[in-house]
């Protein structure tokens, strides 16, 4: 972050170049232009008095608002990240709990998920020929 207030600040000075008419430096120009590291932005007219007004305002240079807007930026980003694993997390614990098929082992007492296509079936013909069923299924059977 500091090479970009750093690069911020080189590109503040050198837009701000002018020769005695009032053209710009074509120098600094080439140099923006060959200089990877800096970054050039070109504010006129209405938005850039605008902007001026704003940083006069908020008593900031155009680098340090630049620097508060990606840190703001970045933080904001961290945040929906976050908030999007928190999320993801707890819907696949809900639906785990909700939809995962286990029973205890024989030996340790710990559940084992079924996975296996052939043992769900199995399970499933198991639970059938069993009689297992909705309540509400067997209060109907029961009345008739």
């Amino acid at each position: 972050m500091e090479r970009a207030t750093e690069v911020l600040e080189t590109t503040e000075n050198l837009t701000s170049c002018t020769h005695a008419e009032g053209d710009r430096d074509e120098h600094v120009e080439e140099n923006l232009e060959r200089n990877s590291d800096t970054s050039a932005l070109r504010v006129e007219g209405e938005l850039q008095d605008k902007l001026k007004a704003f940083l006069k305002d908020k008593g900031k240079s155009f680098t340090e608002w630049v620097k508060e807007q990606l840190e703001t930026e970045e933080a904001r980003e961290t945040t929906i990240e976050k908030a999007y694993k928190e999320g993801y997390n707890k819907g696949y614990e809900e639906a785990k709990k909700k939809h995962q098929a286990t029973y205890p082992c024989s030996v340790c007492g710990k559940p084992i998920e079924i996975t296996d296509p052939r043992t769900k079936i199995a399970v499933a013909k198991h639970i059938m020929e069993n009689g297992c069923g909705h309540v509400a299924c067997h209060e109907m059977r029961k009345k008739g």
